[in-house]
């Protein structure tokens, strides 16, 4: 697999999107980074560990008909030296069907690395219907995790 460069977590994400609503799995895994220490979970999905297990899970998500589209909302980015955290939320749109859609909030985690950011974590949750997002100085729900 080819190598490619990215210089800003920014440019990580945007190549793991668009590898994404592409359906590219050649260069969804360019994105990832390499080591056993990687991490992918999938909405009501198992945890998945290592490069290889999280290229094959991938693969089953392209192999289904359709494409997706992702409109990206409320963004929250931090990075500091060489680890960066994106917290976003995905609206998801299915081509095949465009009734059928999610609201997706994901955890993205980037490191530099010698041959530029990769992703070493993804983690997404699906959002209820009745959820919402709690503000600084108030009280989240009620719910025991």
């Amino acid at each position: 697999m080819e190598n490619v460069k990215f210089n800003s977590p920014e440019a990580a994400e945007e190549a793991f999107y668009r590898a994404f609503e592409q359906g590219d799995h050649t260069a969804m895994m360019r994105v990832w980074a390499m080591g056993d220490d990687t991490e992918c979970i999938h909405p009501a999905g198992p945890r998945l560990r290592g490069h290889d297990a999280i290229a094959r899970s991938w693969e089953v998500i392209f192999s289904s008909p359709g494409r997706y589209r992702i409109a990206l909302e409320a963004c929250n980015r931090v990075c500091d030296r060489g680890l960066a955290v994106h917290i976003v939320d995905e609206r998801i749109t299915v081509s095949v069907d465009p009734a059928q859609h999610a609201l997706v909030t994901v955890t993205n985690a980037y490191r530099r690395e010698a041959d530029g950011w990769k992703m070493f974590l993804h983690h997404a949750s699906q959002v209820t219907s009745d959820a919402t997002q709690v503000e600084a100085g108030t009280s989240p729900p009620r719910r025991i995790h």
